[in-house]
This record gives C-alpha cells, structure tokens and sequence, in this order.
C-alpha cells in the first residue's frame, strides 16, 4: 500500500512540476521541437560557449560546430553577437556572412548581420558587417535596411542610406518603395 502511495505522490510530482511530452504534430502544436532534457536557453548558451571554443582554437569543439543543424548555428551566432568580446563578434559576422540564404530560411543571420552593420559599438567588427551586408547576395537585407532611412539617430540613417547605396540596384528600390507603402507618408514628415 505505502508503494502505490508513493508511486502516486511521485507521477503527482512530476505532473505538477510542468514535465511536458513530446507534442503530437496532430494535435496542431509541433511548432516548437520539444528538447528533451534540455531546455532550450540552455541549449542555446551551450551552442554558443561551443562557438566560443571553437574559435579560440579548439579542434573537438570545432567538430562539434560544424555537426550543428544551420538553424542551430544561426541562432548560437546571434546570440554571440551580444557579447563584449570584439574579437568573437568579429568571428560570428565571419560565420553568418559564409551562410546561405537556404541555411538561413527565416532570415535570422541576415537580420542579425544589418543590426551588426548598423549598431555594433566596435568600428572593426561594425565594418566587417557592412562588409558581408553589401558583399552578400540575400535579397531580405535590403528590406531590413529600408527602415533605416528614416531612423531618428543621424548615424544610423547614414549607415543606412551607405549600405543601400552600396547594395544598389532595383532590389534597393523595392524595397525602398514597399516600406515606404507600408510606413505610409506619416514616417517621411518633419
């Protein structure tokens, strides 16, 4: 009697504690993958201290980088980006500009990449950036600049307005043009 007591006070536990299953994709809540043991902020920072070794030099560490999903790596850089180190930021720029647009479906090293261009307080890793924006061949970068024409700080709307001079060409205009739809004439008065 006392074990299915507490066999239940511990299955009781262990529901309570928010344990939570594998979703089933047909009960229309598999949008996010469900980790299991991991939670994924952990997972997250253990990707990204895995980049940090691996730039540092260290070979295992390198391997294990390169065996991470491109979703993965993307999100690990991102979050990278956020560090003091210059010198790592600099390498996670290098890694996010090598990436494809097919490695990169939702666009999140390509978001990362203009706020790098555009914010980044370190002039060398700000640089490489604005490098890889304009050197790069992905066609969202332009839209994500657009915005920038209008910012309120004058030095974010020069990088803006450099780096889509730069990119140039008619992608730049569509751009241009649809967020200037979308902002509507409010964003351009005075």
């Amino acid at each position: 009697m006392a074990w299915v007591a507490f066999l239940f006070l511990l299955f009781t536990a262990q529901s309570m504690a928010g344990e939570s299953k594998p979703t089933d994709p047909k009960e229309g809540n598999a949008s996010a993958p469900v980790q299991i043991g991991m939670a994924p902020d952990e997972a997250l920072r253990q990707h990204a201290d895995l980049f940090r070794r691996a730039a540092e030099g260290n070979d295992r560490a390198g391997a294990s980088w390169r065996e991470l999903k491109a979703a993965e790596r993307v999100a690990a850089l991102e979050r990278v980006l956020g560090f003091s180190a210059a010198a790592l930021r600099g390498k996670a720029v290098k890694e996010l500009s090598a990436l494809s647009a097919e490695d990169d479906p939702s666009g999140v090293a390509a978001k990362a990449l203009v706020k790098a261009a555009l914010h980044d307080q370190d002039d060398t890793v700000r640089e490489a950036a604005q490098a890889a924006v304009v050197a790069g061949k992905d066609a969202r970068v332009a839209k994500l600049l657009a915005p920038g024409v209008h910012a309120p700080q004058a030095e974010d709307r020069e990088r803006a307005v450099k780096l889509l001079k730069d990119i140039g060409g008619p992608r730049v205009y569509e751009a241009i043009i649809e967020h200037c739809t979308e902002a509507g004439a409010a964003a351009f008065q005075p």
